[in-house]
């Protein structure tokens, strides 16, 4: 799935996409610099999508309000309230192509 919204992202030549593994993996990413919004899936082994939202405030308050969430299946009511609370927009999976492109859009990237 992250490969085909790369793979989205992409095409038209305007963005470039770096993927990750995880939020340990994308906080690697974030350390080498060169990023200016974040897609992240709620749900992740290891160190979760709001974890990695609380690591970006905390060590990149500039990305905190570029951030865009993505979601599949049921994640618990409690996480999904975290999630509404931070404001930022949700892409439910499966996504649409054009929804997507909107949401990131709109974030200004």
């Amino acid at each position: 799935m992250v490969e085909l919204l790369a793979e989205v992202l992409t095409a038209d030549g305007r963005h470039t996409c770096e993927l990750a593994t995880g939020g340990t993996g994308a906080l690697a990413v974030l350390a080498r610099g060169g990023i200016d919004l974040v897609v992240s899936d709620v749900r992740m082994p290891g160190l979760d999508g709001l974890g990695l939202y609380r690591e970006i405030e905390r060590v990149y308050p500039q990305l905190r309000r570029r951030f865009v969430w993505m979601t599949g299946g049921s994640p618990d009511p409690a996480t999904m309230k975290l999630v509404k609370e931070t404001g930022l927009p949700v892409l439910n999976k499966p996504f649409d192509i054009a929804e997507v492109v909107r949401v990131v859009e709109a974030a200004g990237a």
